[in-house]
């Protein structure tokens, strides 16, 4: 990461013009964990996962859901300020968060976690038809405060080895049809 990075604390990192990002975070983790433990299903027999494993998946993904909110592109953005598109969106860099935060996880939850993150305010066609900039996400991973990369475990994130990684577990998935991936530099 480079080393111009904001020293913005989390408690000014807005997610709305109204609403701290952090609080926007916990709120959704808050609620769809509520809604999660709610539900009296047999989640292994439905998906293959016991229970422990899918709660982690859901608090991942919807914790990490909108990080990409961030960056100081996305603040800029949010204060009206004219930024490129591609610096000022945050779901690509949002799902990359995830993907990073979610080792633990088995592969297929971490690349279906990826694409809902990443497509969660469009649309599912060409599911893992993936093209990426990496210079777009480095600039965004170095538009991150240090206090934030920290507090949700992306301060250890190497973004080059993360996007080789992805994209073995992508080839994995071949029932899933056509996938291409893209990286530009």
């Amino acid at each position: 990461m480079e080393s111009g990075r904001s020293e913005r604390s989390v408690d000014v990192v807005k997610s709305h013009p109204d609403r701290r990002l952090i609080d926007h975070l916990e709120g959704v983790k808050k609620r769809s964990m509520e809604k999660f433990r709610s539900l009296d299903l047999s989640w292994e027999e439905l998906f293959g996962y016991d229970e422990r494993i899918l709660e982690e998946f859901v608090s991942l993904l919807s914790e990490s859901h909108d990080i990409g909110k961030s960056t100081t592109y996305f603040q800029k953005h949010l204060n009206g300020e004219r930024v490129e598109r591609s610096l000022s969106a945050h779901a690509f860099s949002s799902a990359v968060a995830f993907f990073h935060r979610s080792k633990n996880l088995p592969d297929k939850l971490r690349i279906l976690g990826f694409e809902i993150i990443r497509r969660h305010h469009g649309d599912f066609r060409n599911f893992l038809d993936i093209e990426i900039d990496e210079k777009v996400l480095e600039k965004h991973f170095s538009a991150i405060p240090e206090d934030f990369l920290r507090r949700y475990d992306l301060h250890d994130l190497k973004l080059s080895e993360t996007m080789k990684e992805m994209k073995k577990l992508i080839s994995k998935f071949s029932i899933l049809g056509k996938k291409s991936f893209l990286i530009t530099f």
